[in-house]
């Protein structure tokens, strides 16, 4: 079976499912304003794989001088092994703009985010090993170089359950779907 996320909070009540990644900060902001514009404005200029490629390359390029977004400032992350198991806080690092709860190797069009010899007592990501792997990146010209293959991403570790607390609204996307999860009195 697959690993699957079916969170509980601000949606209480209505649940959804991924498979092969959650992500939130920058890119999950860019998947939001890419649907966005696909949706609402310009449906016809989405018809092919290279043209969406270069639309999120665009919507990407906007972000590079938002360098000010720290994932810290409104998200709060919780990890632990076992079900039943107390919560650990996991520390994530000042500057880090997203965070990937990645349950496959590849991410954004191929991309490998997960090495295990890069954080000691992990293992290599399997679909249904019941973990999850959680990543940071710094921003968007961290995920450009590490496409290219010249940097590398923050491993955070591994965890079979996470809890993500938002204290402001934020951009988030599950398999490539963005939406915008909005938060209403700091909680």
């Amino acid at each position: 079976a697959f690993d699957t996320l079916q969170p509980r909070g601000h949606h209480e009540g209505q649940s959804f499912q991924w498979q092969n990644y959650l992500s939130l900060g920058f890119d999950a902001t860019i998947a939001y304003e890419f649907e966005n514009c696909r949706q609402c404005c310009w449906g016809h200029c989405f018809a092919s794989v290279a043209a969406n490629q270069c639309w999120y390359a665009m919507i990407g390029a906007t972000k590079i001088c938002e360098c000010c977004f720290n994932v810290g400032d409104v998200a709060t992350f919780y990890t632990r092994g076992d079900p039943g198991a107390p919560w650990v806080y996991l520390d994530v690092p000042s500057g880090t703009q997203s965070v990937l709860l990645c349950n496959i190797a590849s991410y954004g069009a191929g991309m490998n985010m997960w090495d295990p010899q890069a954080l000691p007592g992990t293992h290599p990501e399997l679909l249904n090993d019941g973990e999850l792997e959680l990543v940071a990146m710094s921003g968007p010209c961290n995920f450009a170089c590490g496409r290219c293959g010249c940097s590398e991403f923050h491993k955070l570790g591994q965890a079979s359950e996470v809890k993500i607390e938002l204290t402001k609204t934020v951009c988030l996307s599950a398999d490539g779907e963005g939406w915008c999860e909005v938060v209403e009195n700091g909680r």
